[in-house]
């Protein structure tokens, strides 16, 4: 019987919704569970259990040790070619154990099927932040949020949500992390009280004071 060990360190984000768990596992079980647990070293652990574990003879075992209450990966043991699943269980679990001198290793698959489905949930959970719901596979901010990064921040007063941040609304101006309201120049009334003049005394026609009325109108 050949053993195989892998060691690896990886860190785990929390999440509120998980994959749907497979009937068998496959070549890409491994990628997908990486996708949300951030495996470090995740093409090294994925390496190993395409060649170490999925290639290999049953009845076989994929042992992991866990910390973070099931949702850090922080190694991998394999064993196959048991007489019996049973068997290659309990042998390729306590050696799980020694090696890492952990209580916490768990049989994640046996042959081709997940063993543990409550730890595959764990593994494929992903972190809804406060101010946010679920949306498909992954979240989205609540109404007068907006995303940034991994969390939901309140939209400032007078702002709308966009898909790259917010924006001020109409009649407002960004000021930092603010909307201020835009105040309203004057320039413009004396501008048309001059113009007005420039048609009364007859120095421009009423064709004239029309396009510079509606120039002044457009600048506001």
């Amino acid at each position: 019987m050949k053993k195989l060990l892998l060691l690896l360190f990886s860190i785990l984000i929390s999440f509120n919704s998980y994959a749907e768990v497979p009937p068998i596992i496959g070549g890409n079980t491994i990628k997908d569970i990486c996708k949300i647990a951030e495996c470090v070293g995740g093409e090294s652990l994925n390496i190993h259990y395409l060649q170490n574990y999925l290639a290999k003879p049953e009845h076989k075992v994929f042992v992991i040790d866990v910390s973070n209450d099931g949702k850090t990966i922080v190694g991998a043991y394999v064993g196959f070619g048991f007489p019996s699943w049973g068997q290659a269980k309990q042998n390729i679990l306590s050696k799980c154990k020694a090696v890492f001198s952990s209580e916490n290793c768990q049989v994640l698959f046996v042959n081709y099927r997940i063993a543990d489905k409550e730890l595959y949930e764990l593994l494929t959970t992903k972190s809804i932040p406060p101010n946010a719901y679920k949306s498909g596979n992954d979240w989205k901010c609540n109404y007068g949020y907006y995303k940034i990064g991994t969390i939901c921040q309140v939209v400032p007063a007078n702002a709308t949500a966009t898909s790259s941040g917010w924006k001020c609304n109409t009649g407002f101006t960004k000021d930092g992390y603010s909307c201020n309201k835009v105040e309203e120049s004057m320039d413009y009334i004396e501008e048309l009280k001059k113009i007005k003049e420039l048609l009364d005394s007859g120095v421009i026609n009423e064709e004239d004071f029309e396009k510079m009325k509606q120039k002044i109108i457009d600048n506001m």
